[in-house]
């Protein structure tokens, strides 16, 4: 069989074959090959002669042995929507085995081709000739099966992705373009700002943002900010379509290809509104506290420094009738002047005490390294009398040195001990006072034999003014562990007690470890 000249039959396809990499071929309508570009011969290993004028399928069999190899129906359904659109049709990466003289037996390989088909018009308007152009990525494609399985993994991962985006509902989580005009928009967006994405798509970020802040420039400046270091955080107002304001925790992270070239930007942020109030109830609160602690303090110091002078009046002329007029009238008169005196010497007590918790909020000593040591034995030498009297013994192990104030940690220790003595029970007293480091700080505990307390009491007997004995067996205003509690808090600690009614109680107490506090010699009496 002949075929006539293709010379005589096609156009000069030539500069069209050299324009771009790949290979080519021209068909007939009824798809025989009428030119062929070098590049097609050179990667097939055939003759011009041995194709031109042949069937393209006939020139190019595909591979029967392989079921997988699918070009020829590929290639016949891409013809056909060439013919019905009259225009060209761009193939997926298809696989077609070609058939190579070199392989075994004139074998088949296994090849993979990018393919776009081209009709070409004649002068009715008729395609006359295709072109195929096809590049040969077999490399790729098998580089790419090679990753089906990460790719499956990274779409499934993906879709996740999209799935978490659109389903969450507490953070606007949204994508702008290089503008910053937004892109996609998630359902919490719309829940929090109150716009749909039909609404919002194609607009400005500044449309989110109160006029303060756009005049000022913030938008773009946030906008700016990411660009250059990649992200940027704020919080701060913005604008909900109905024109409400909510506080808004927000993210901008600048979106990058793997050239570094700004693509746009991602935005996620979270309506802290209901937080920000909080925070602002609680500063008011804060305030409104510590103006009226400031007041009350004011006012007990004021109070009790006023009703000092008239109380040491009353006492020292009470004092005066009961040594005057003691037995010179009868014995209800000394009961009453005796009542009296005791009450006087009470209240005046009481004040004192009042007057001394009430500084303890105002005083601005400040905190310095002091060493528990010395600062323990300092109030034991203050309860010597009563150290005697009772005849107590007092021990400790190693104190650390802890940052405090001296004067209040001395007033602590000589409360806590002092309370011990007191509460004793028919055994002389026995009190030991140890320390032990614990995380971040130290922990006191002042130990003791005494009658001990029901564990029910353990919070009340640190109230002001609250007592669990009557005065005539337990002298005392009812205020020592008040100031105790006081002291302790002051040095950002905490104060409890261990106890049960006969077996003496354990008083603990802690002060933050800072600097270089280590444990002291020991000191013991």
């Amino acid at each position: 069989m002949t075929f006539p000249s293709p010379a005589l039959l096609v156009p000069d396809f030539r500069a069209l074959f050299e324009s771009a990499p790949g290979i080519f071929l021209a068909l007939t309508p009824d798809l025989r090959i009428v030119a062929v570009s070098d590049a097609q011969l050179k990667a097939t290993m055939r003759k011009r002669e041995e194709i031109l004028g042949r069937d393209l399928f006939d020139a190019f069999p595909d591979n029967p042995n392989d079921p997988t190899a699918t070009g020829v129906a590929d290639l016949r359904a891409s013809f056909a929507r060439v013919f019905q659109n009259k225009a060209p049709d761009t193939m997926a990466v298809l696989k077609y085995d070609i058939r190579r003289p070199e392989t075994v037996g004139g074998g088949f390989e296994e090849r993979y081709w990018s393919t776009v088909n081209s009709p070409v018009f004649g002068p009715n308007n008729d395609i006359a000739y295709i072109i195929i152009h096809a590049q040969d990525v077999t490399d790729q494609s098998r580089l790419t099966q090679a990753g089906t399985a990460q790719r499956q993994a990274l779409g499934e991962s993906e879709e996740r992705y999209r799935l978490l985006v659109e389903g969450v509902k507490d953070y606007a989580i949204f994508m702008l373009d290089k503008e910053g005009c937004v892109l996609t928009w998630n359902e919490g967006a719309q829940r929090i700002k109150g716009y749909t994405s039909e609404e919002i798509i194609g607009q400005p970020i500044e449309r989110f943002y109160p006029p303060e802040d756009k005049a000022l420039g913030k938008p773009a400046a946030m906008l700016r900010t990411a660009e250059e270091q990649g992200r940027v955080e704020n919080e701060g107002w913005r604008i909900r379509k109905d024109g409400s304001r909510f506080w808004a925790d927000v993210v901008i992270t600048a979106v990058r290809d793997s050239e570094k070239r700004l693509l746009g930007f991602s935005e996620v942020s979270r309506d802290l509104t209901e937080r920000k109030q909080a925070e602002e109830e609680r500063e008011r609160y804060v305030k409104e506290l510590a103006l009226s602690n400031t007041e009350l303090q004011q006012f007990a110091y004021v109070a009790s420094h006023d009703l000092q002078e008239p109380l040491r009046m009353i006492t020292s002329y009470t004092q005066l009738l009961s040594k005057r007029y003691k037995g010179q009238m009868d014995a209800d008169a000394d009961e009453f002047i005796a009542y009296a005196v005791d009450g006087a010497s009470r209240m005046q007590k009481l004040i004192e005490d009042l007057l001394t918790y009430s500084r303890l909020g105002t005083n601005k000593v400040p905190f310095v390294q002091v060493d528990s040591n010395v600062v323990l034995q300092r109030a034991i030498d203050n309860l010597s009398v009563t150290v005697q009297e009772t005849d107590a013994t007092v021990t400790s192990d190693p104190l650390p040195v802890v940052f405090a104030v001296e004067s209040q940690l001395l007033q602590l220790f000589q409360n806590l001990a002092g309370n011990a003595i007191k509460y004793h029970g028919p055994n002389p007293p026995q009190i030991h006072v140890a320390a032990h480091e614990k995380e971040s700080e130290w922990v006191f505990s002042v130990r003791d034999n005494g009658i001990g307390m029901d564990p029910q009491y353990a919070d009340r007997i640190f109230v002001i003014f609250q007592r669990l004995h009557t005065t005539d067996k337990y002298p005392g205003t009812g205020i020592g562990l008040a100031v105790c509690k006081k002291i302790v808090e002051r040095h950002r600690g905490r104060i409890w007690v261990e106890s049960q009614p006969g077996q003496g109680a354990t008083f603990y107490f802690t002060i933050p470890i800072k600097g270089e506090n280590k444990i002291g010699n020991p000191q013991r009496s």
